[in-house]
């Protein structure tokens, strides 16, 4: 056997060997690992026998500590109760001041405790009791406080009931040549109808409406309107006034005996210097020579008539007059037949005749030169005397 042949037959079963040694090895850490598993199930088996350590891996919420609250609303009509229990006074301060802005203080009553346990997390706001149809406050509180406290809207168990209106009790003061008016009424049309009547009478400024509101509660029905104040001798606004809200807002009724008319002295004297200022506007008219008024007079004398009927209780004298063309004698017979003739068209527009007396002055009483045409013009007139308090 040569040399290179004697190694290789030496080499080859020590490979052999080697081989051998390492598979072993293998299988020995295997054993080792399987063994070390099963000796970890046994320590874990032994630990959970005892107590010692963890069964299971999942992982549990603890519940919130305390009773969630539960606030309960007790609506009858206009006022409201609040019951529950709540977790300090804060809550309750809070729960008040919302129900407060919506029914008013003195119409919330609060039968509220405060607990250690109540939390708000989870609570609810429950609605009882009984409320008008289409009063909306009751839903409205209970978001409210849902809202603010960040709790649940739970049940709601009302009774509705008949709604309950109040007729409308409105009011004009009138002051010299201002009017103040007052009330609620059931929509903004009637509120706003009210208002234009007195701005078309007297002029939107001279009326003072904010005072005037808007009441779903009210009603037209029965409505009462209070007209008071002082009015000018003659004035016939407040009248006017009167008239037409009455014929707008159908079979109400209006008090007027708080309305005074102001008859001093002056204040008669201020009407007579006022018609004669519409005389002299639209003069009181007649035939040529004649006594007979015509047809464009009717204008004027229903003015007239008019404001002596917004005078009650004063005489008032017609007089005629004339210039001094003509005889004095001719001149007085005819201002006198012609103050009679104005006298009976007052009495057919409706002044009572027991109130109306004429003279005739001729032309004994001029404002005007008898020189002049202008003068002569003024002169030939009709006059109205208001001669105090009957």
């Amino acid at each position: 056997m040569t040399e290179p042949d004697l190694e290789n037959a030496i080499e080859e079963p020590v490979r052999r060997t080697s081989g051998a040694a390492r598979l072993g090895a293998l299988y020995l850490l295997l054993l080792t690992g399987i063994a070390s598993g099963l000796i970890g199930f046994v320590v874990l088996g032994n630990l959970a026998d005892d107590g010692e350590g963890p069964v299971e891996t999942t992982t549990t919420t603890s519940p919130v500590d305390g009773t969630p609250v539960e606030i309960a609303l007790d609506i009858q009509g206009m006022q409201a109760t609040l019951r529950g229990a709540v977790p300090d006074e804060g809550a309750e301060a809070q729960l008040v001041g919302l129900a407060e802005a919506r029914y008013g203080e003195g119409n919330v009553f609060s039968e509220l405790s405060i607990s250690s346990d109540a939390v708000l997390a989870g609570g609810v706001v429950n609605v009882t009791g009984s409320a008008e149809e289409g009063d909306d406050q009751p839903l409205g509180l209970q978001a409210d406080i849902a809202a603010a406290l960040g709790l649940r809207a739970g049940d709601v168990d009302l009774t509705l009931t008949e709604r309950a209106l109040t007729p409308v009790a409105a009011s004009a003061v009138i002051t010299n040549n201002t009017i103040v008016l007052d009330g609620a009424f059931p929509d903004a049309a009637a509120r706003d109808q009210f208002v234009l009547v007195a701005e078309q009478i007297y002029g939107a400024e001279n009326v003072q409406a904010a005072s005037v509101s808007v009441d779903s509660t009210t009603s037209l029905q029965d409505a009462q309107f209070n007209i008071s104040g002082l009015i000018d001798a003659g004035d016939t606004r407040g009248q006017e006034f009167t008239d037409r809200v009455l014929a707008f807002f159908g079979g109400s009724s209006t008090e007027t005996s708080g309305l005074e008319i102001d008859t001093s002295p002056e204040a008669l004297a201020r009407l007579e210097a006022k018609l004669r200022e519409q005389v002299e506007q639209q003069p009181i008219l007649f035939a040529s020579g004649s006594t007979d008024l015509t047809e464009e007079n009717d204008p004027i004398l229903q003015s007239i008539a008019d404001a002596i009927l917004a005078t009650p209780g004063i005489n008032v004298e017609v007089v005629g007059h004339t210039d001094n063309q003509g005889s004095v004698e001719i001149n007085q017979e005819l201002s006198e037949r012609r103050a009679e003739a104005v006298q009976v068209r007052l009495i057919e527009l409706g002044v009572p005749a027991e109130r109306l007396d004429f003279r005739g002055a001729g032309e004994s009483e001029p404002i005007g030169d008898n020189d002049t045409e202008e003068g002569r013009d003024a002169n030939r007139r009709i006059a109205f005397e208001f001669e105090g308090a009957l």
